[in-house]
């Protein structure tokens, strides 16, 4: 039976989610939360959406810098995965993303979006490469056993 993910890109300002199965479809960009002054909300609105699509995990990015080590917004995105883990029914888990805005904006551009509609779907874009880069890596460690 294939599993739901709810991919994550977290900001400050905006949280871009998508959705995949683990058989391998690609995954599909599905909303950007406006953040809230309240963290409990966005999650709470994230956990919604899970349940709405019956998920089975959320994937948060963390965006290592390039000698691997975590920066502020590293920080910041394990803090808010770290409240997420404390009432999430499903697991939660996390990868790499470094790059992955830049990896949609790449792919948007490539297929002709304006720079305004680029702005608006990148961070649920980010969601996809960011389902893409745990999905690597989970074939990584699976092959590596």
């Amino acid at each position: 039976m294939d599993e739901i993910i709810v991919g994550i890109d977290f900001g400050t300002k905006r949280i871009g989610v998508a959705l995949s199965t683990t058989n391998l479809l690609p995954a599909s960009p599905i909303t950007t939360i406006h953040r809230s002054k309240r963290q409990g909300h966005d999650i709470s609105e994230l956990i919604r959406i899970a349940g709405n699509h019956r998920a089975t995990a959320f994937v948060i990015g963390l965006p290592l810098l390039k000698d691997g080590s975590t920066g502020k917004m590293a920080n910041l995105a394990g803090e808010f995965t770290r409240a997420l883990i404390k009432v999430s029914p499903i697991p939660v888990y996390t990868v790499d993303e470094s790059f992955s805005s830049a990896f949609a904006d790449e792919d948007l551009f490539s297929r002709g979006f304006s720079s305004e509609r680029v702005t608006k779907l990148r961070d649920a874009t980010a969601a996809c490469h960011i389902i893409d880069a745990w999905r690597k890596a989970t074939e990584s460690q699976n092959s590596a056993e």
